[in-house]
């Protein structure tokens, strides 16, 4: 009788997270296990996904095949605040292979915990209760790209994921990323991306196993020295989300002066984090990143990445 209370308040608990929490920040819809697609870059997508950025390793999570263009050793923080008591990061190590034209692989954790809360119930006439972590996410990741000519990337990742609700009910998922890039001979700067994102499997949690978010994505972008000092990058893109039949669009334009830069971000077809406006830095070594994303209905969501390249 007490796993069965304890089993209706923690899907009810899933409810009121999925529903009120990060989320929503991606706009959910018929896919659960938002982790899967919940890491982004301080960068807008099209611009990071398409065009190799330094010290920006997140681009792994829209195409694997940047991995191609890596230079050096890097490691990699990002880390995300929303909603009061979330706890968001991640980790990422990735180092240039010596195969080929190029090649990298990297590899990392992510982490989601949605704060603690406290349960209630009646047993045996008495009040019973029990504070637990509403919802802790961990996803393992792997990647690999590779040059196959001076035009065409190649790249995949495998992604392991677990979520467990309120300490009491718990699933693992599997997915995987493929991708593709492609830079046009006959126009330099210009080039094209394409990703087939979380398509795998999970298992179930309580009676029904959640579905990943797997996605079809396709982008281009077109980056351009303006003078000595100054460069610009300016993309589109659009997500297919295949169990929502949905398309989400978007646009994305980096400015950079020298060491610093200014990037700004659109969405359309979603009612969250809508605009994307974001500044990085080089110090030295490192790519210092920052975005903000305003909220309609929920938190404001600020993003901050710093990576290392050695």
């Amino acid at each position: 009788m007490m796993k069965k209370i304890f089993r209706i308040i923690s899907v009810f608990s899933f409810f009121c997270l999925f529903c009120g929490s990060g989320y929503l920040y991606g706009d959910a819809g018929a896919t659960g296990w938002f982790i899967f697609r919940r890491p982004q870059s301080t960068t807008p997508r099209a611009p990071v996904a398409v065009a190799a950025v330094r010290g920006d390793l997140s681009g792994i999570f829209y195409n694997p095949s940047v991995l191609g263009t890596m230079p050096a050793r890097e490691i990699f923080l990002l880390t995300e605040s929303g909603m009061g008591g979330e706890l968001f990061g991640g980790l990422l190590y990735g180092q240039p292979l010596p195969l080929g034209q190029g090649a990298g692989i990297a590899a990392g954790v992510i982490y989601y915990d949605a704060g603690r809360t406290t349960l209630y119930w009646i047993e045996g006439g008495d009040l019973k209760e029990k504070t637990v972590t509403i919802q802790r996410d961990t996803m393992g990741i792997i990647s690999y790209g590779q040059a196959v000519s001076e035009e065409i990337l190649v790249g995949g990742s495998f992604k392991v994921a677990s979520s467990n609700i309120a300490e009491v009910e718990g699933a693992t998922a599997v997915g995987v990323d493929l991708g593709v890039m492609y830079f046009a001979p006959f126009y330099e700067g210009l080039s094209f991306s394409l990703a087939v994102q979380n398509i795998g499997t999970a298992s179930e949690f309580i009676d029904k196993a959640e579905k990943l978010p797997g996605s079809v994505w396709l982008g281009t972008s077109y980056f351009t020295d303006l003078t000595d000092r100054t460069y610009m990058s300016a993309g589109i893109d659009g997500a297919y989300i295949l169990e929502e039949q949905r398309i989400i669009p978007g646009l994305g334009i980096v400015y950079g002066y020298e060491q610093f830069s200014a990037n700004f971000g659109y969405r359309f077809n979603t009612d969250e984090s809508k605009l994307h406006i974001g500044f990085g830095a080089f110090v030295g070594s490192f790519d210092l990143g920052y975005s903000f994303s305003p909220a309609t209905y929920l938190s404001h969501v600020h993003r901050l990445t710093v990576g290392y390249m050695f």
